[in-house]
Order: structure tokens, then C-alpha cells, then sequence
């Protein structure tokens, strides 16, 4: 029972910070509807849970009981080169994009990309990207991608030319 009100509260932070995201940001933003159209499906359906065949082997309540502090647009980038070189992930032979509280770090990613990889926010690309960005993943079957669609207003858009390959991952 202490999970629902939990779960509550989670609920009651994200309306809230879906508002101050409407107020803030939204109306700026080309696909507002589709973000609002996302943010009503998961105020309407919530986080699943173990009633739900996906979920019936997954417990969400550790992620529903933990603090979240959302960022700021006017929060600036912090992570510094030492401390990425202490994730587990930075020692990977790969391509890194660098995500920081949902906003790409361009500094701490990749320079030094292969001819034919581009990675850019979607506020870089051409309008006809941003008309099919947010259609690509349906943000009415699952509450972490109706969340991700919701929120989610200036994403990173990995693009690679036709027969680009690339050497690692």
C-alpha cells in the first residue's frame, strides 16, 4: 500500500513539472500537442504494475521511492571530465554520447566521429526531422515512453549516412 501513495506523489512531481514545462518551454516548441498527447496518456494510465503481463515479474517500487529533482533549462552542465573518466563505460573502446540529467554534454562526447555519423539536437536539424521524430517511438503504449515523449522537447538525433559503417560502437 505505502507504493501507491508513493507512486502518488511521483505522479503528483511529474504534473507538476509537466506544467511548469508547458508554462516554460511548450510554447516554443513545435510538437507541444504530441507532448501534451503523451504526458495524457501516462496521467492516464500511470506506471504499470505487476497487474500488467509486461510487468508481472518487475517490482517498480525502489525506482517509485526514490527522491527526483528535475532539471532546469536554465541549469547549467556540471559533469566534469574527471568525473565521467570514473564511469564504468568511459574505458569502452565506443562512440560516447555524454548524457547530464537528460541533456546532451557535447564537451564529454565524442569528437572525433566517422565521416557520415552525426549527432546533433533536434533543434539543429531540418524541420522535416522534427516532423517525424516524435512518431518513430508510439507514445501511447508504455508509461516510460509516453514520460520520455512528455518531457523530452530538444533530443539528441543520431542520423548515419547510407552505407555508413562504423568501426565500433
Amino acid at each position: 500500500m505505502q507504493t501507491l501513495e508513493v507512486k502518488s506523489k511521483l505522479q503528483h512531481i511529474l504534473a507538476e513539472e509537466f506544467a511548469i514545462l508547458e508554462d516554460v518551454v511548450l510554447k516554443q516548441t513545435p510538437n507541444a500537442d504530441l507532448h501534451r498527447k503523451a504526458y495524457a496518456y501516462f496521467e492516464q494510465n500511470g506506471f504499470p504494475t505487476k497487474k500488467n503481463e509486461e510487468w508481472k515479474y518487475m517490482s517498480l517500487s525502489k525506482m517509485l521511492n526514490k527522491e527526483y529533482a528535475f532539471p532546469r533549462p536554465s541549469d547549467k552542465l556540471s559533469l566534469t571530465e574527471e568525473e565521467f573518466a570514473d564511469y564504468p563505460l568511459h574505458c569502452i573502446e565506443a562512440y560516447n554520447i555524454v548524457m547530464e540529467n537528460g541533456r546532451w554534454n557535447k564537451e564529454l562526447s565524442s569528437k572525433d566521429l566517422p565521416k557520415g555519423l552525426h549527432v546533433k539536437l533536434l533543434s539543429e536539424t531540418s524541420g522535416e526531422v522534427s516532423k517525424y521524430i516524435y512518431k518513430t517511438v508510439p507514445h501511447d503504449t508504455n508509461a516510460f515512453t509516453a514520460l520520455n515523449s512528455a518531457f523530452s522537447t530538444n533530443p539528441v538525433v543520431i542520423s548515419l549516412e547510407k552505407n555508413t559503417v562504423l568501426d565500433k560502437p
